[in-house]
């Protein structure tokens, strides 16, 4: 399953890709900790998360979904 980071900030907008929910909350932090805005993941059934909702995506993983 794919998911895609999206964010922005004062020049531009940014999007990434990630084969691994753990892999996307990992980079989704990352831009958050650079100052990133509006940082969010989405999943390939189009669910979007918020940075308070990361912590979902990493227990899906640990349980094998």
């Amino acid at each position: 399953m794919a998911y895609i980071i999206t964010a922005t900030n004062s020049i531009g907008a940014i999007s990434l890709r990630r084969d691994a929910p753990g892999a996307a909350v990992k980079k989704a932090l990352e831009l958050t900790a650079q100052g990133m805005m509006d940082v969010r993941i989405t999943d390939e059934a189009g669910r979007q998360y918020e940075p308070a909702e990361f912590e979902q995506l990493q227990v899906a993983e640990k349980q094998g979904h």
